[in-house]
């Protein structure tokens, strides 16, 4: 995890903080990347993610709860054997452990996101990722929960399918 220096214990600039990169590049299946700054307490994480235009991950899933809100752009989010499209402005959420992953549909997209409990248990995340604890607290006993990459065979029926229904032109 990354040592800043910080005016407070529970406050971090974000110009002050690195990107870290939460998906590995070998599991992407298209060129674009997604960096994120990411600050952690004890039981969650909290983030900010742009995904490049092109980006398209593979399925995954985590031992989480997943929030997101959409700041800006748009991109497909697919669900176990379903999904959407979400905009700016959009709220959705990943149920803990489903499998998920996504295409951005228009450029790029940035999102907030939250995980409950921190998903930092990856070292591509937590190589960036900001601990906001004061110095009584342990910061080793901050929960931080990987990412599991899981084979769904369908994936392009699955895309296809949710692409139809969610259509770009269609806002």
């Amino acid at each position: 995890m990354t040592a800043i220096s910080k005016a407070h214990p529970y406050l971090v600039s974000s110009a002050a903080m690195g990107d870290a990169q939460i998906m590995p590049t070998d599991r992407l299946r298209a060129a674009g990347g997604v960096g994120a700054k990411i600050v952690y307490g004890m039981e969650s994480s909290f983030m900010i993610a742009t995904r490049d235009a092109g980006y398209h991950s593979a399925p995954h899933s985590h031992d989480c709860e997943q929030m997101n809100y959409v700041l800006e752009g748009a991109l497909w989010i697919f669900v176990g054997d379903g999904g959407f499209l979400a905009r700016a402005g959009d709220f959705f959420r990943i149920p803990h452990g489903e499998v998920h992953w996504s295409i951005t549909a228009e450029g790029p997209c940035t999102m907030i996101e939250s995980h409950v409990p921190g998903l930092t248990g990856d070292v591509s995340n937590a190589a960036n990722a900001v601990g906001l604890f004061a110095e009584a607290e342990d910061a080793s006993q901050a929960l931080a929960i990987p990412t599991d990459f899981v084979d769904v065979p369908n994936t392009a029926e699955i895309e296809a399918r949710v692409m139809r229904a969610w259509p770009i032109a269609a806002a």
